[in-house]
């Protein structure tokens, strides 16, 4: 167990809300060997945080399930205030001659396990001083955990990396990058206008002509599951049309993926019924065009993948069609933002807005092995960024 306390040089924002206490925050890492105490630790928490879909209990507690990992909490708190919490796995990485010991924030390192590919990741934090709660996090792991080489962190807003390269004092690079895109749902419904009238006019034209070619089939309905059942039928639905388009690797559909799939059905069964998750069926008449698969999570909408039924006319376009009822659908219910998601497929940049980036952010310590691994990454011209987005397979148009 590390206990570590890091005061004055982090107390700053403390001192502005906690109006003069003593401001210093704790910090500490133990074995993760007791799950419903960290499950109410953490649902407690969510509720004094803003954090994403995939930083709730709903995708955390799923993970720490079917995959049980060997891992660390670590946990920040300011006298009895939990302030924040997070998961790490530690692996070891061969890559070629060198060998590196890493961590992982909630992810294990496995590439099959990580196929799931968190979003919009970081730690747990409360609202109370969350940029305070973080640094002391960072800087407590970077300063006083010592059995690491390179700390991974997959998924984190790319706006956040300097929070992290201040606190930690590290070395880094950047794995990869992706932009995000979104549709505000609340400026749509405030604009009073249709959808489809504040996209472009090529992509408004590909859609509504998408709807008259789809609807020689019968008319366009969106569909939803009426039982657990049949939301987890669905979700099998998906798998032909996401191996014929994607492929079976892991940098293609995760239905290939024995991992993958066992962890999205856990995820479905437990989350379906309470409505954090749903599935539509888009359907010309009576003929299939597609599967949508969605998080919801406090009024946003993650889009994760979508199943595409091949057709012969390509002027149909499933997708487009699909998702713009989608939009419209949440809309309507009142919800605020229709999310893509990370990725650059031009389907997103047609139908939403950027909004920032994800990253892979590699914290690095110094060390022999990686003086070494930098020379061989000059020498060879690998300096240049990878621009790639490989995760479930979420690339449909």
């Amino acid at each position: 167990m590390l206990d570590c306390k890091l005061g004055p040089r982090l107390s700053q924002e403390l001192k502005s809300v906690m109006d003069g206490s003593k401001t210093d925050i704790s910090v500490r890492t133990y074995p993760l060997n007791n799950l419903p105490l960290l499950q109410q630790h953490w649902q407690a928490l969510e509720q004094k945080s803003q954090a994403s879909f995939f930083l709730s209990w709903h995708w955390i507690g799923c993970w720490l399930r079917v995959f049980k990992p060997t891992a660390i909490v670590v946990e920040a708190r300011l006298h009895d205030e939990l302030l924040g919490l997070g998961i790490l796995c530690q692996q070891t990485s061969r890559r070629r001659l060198f060998r590196k010991e890493q961590l992982l924030l909630q992810q294990t390192g496995q590439l099959a396990q990580d196929q799931i590919w968190i979003e919009y990741n970081d730690f747990l934090l409360s609202e109370l001083a969350p940029e305070a709660t973080r640094a002391a996090m960072i800087a407590c792991i970077s300063a006083e955990l010592t059995d690491w080489d390179e700390w991974q962190i997959n998924g984190l807003p790319q706006q956040q990396c300097p929070a992290w390269l201040n606190a930690s004092g590290l070395s880094y690079r950047l794995g990869w990058e992706a932009p995000c895109y979104a549709v505000d749902l609340v400026a749509l419904r405030a604009s009073g206008k249709d959808y489809l009238d504040t996209l472009s006019g090529n992509t408004r034209y590909q859609i509504r002509r998408a709807i008259r070619v789809s609807e020689q089939q019968g008319k366009l309905q969106l569909e939803q599951p009426n039982s657990l059942e049949q939301a987890l039928g669905w979700w099998q639905a998906i798998k032909p049309w996401h191996l014929q388009r994607f492929g079976a690797n892991l940098d293609g559909s995760g239905f290939a993926n024995p991992d993958f799939l066992a962890f999205h059905q856990t995820l479905i069964t437990d989350n379906w019924p309470q409505g954090s998750l749903e599935l539509h069926c888009l359907k010309a008449g009576e003929q299939v065009l597609g599967y949508f698969y969605n998080f919801i999570h406090r009024q946003r909408v993650y889009f994760y993948l979508a199943g595409l039924a091949p057709v012969a006319d390509k002027q149909q376009k499933p997708g487009l069609v699909g998702h713009s009822l989608l939009i419209a659908h949440y809309a309507a219910r009142g919800l605020d933002c229709y999310d893509f998601m990370a990725g650059d497929a031009r389907y997103k940049a047609q139908l939403g807005r950027n909004t920032g980036k994800l990253c892979q952010l590699i914290l690095q310590r110094d060390s022999l092995s990686l003086r070494l691994e930098q020379l061989a990454r000059r020498i060879k011209g690998a300096l240049k960024l990878p621009q790639s987005y490989h995760s479930r397979g979420a690339e449909q148009g």
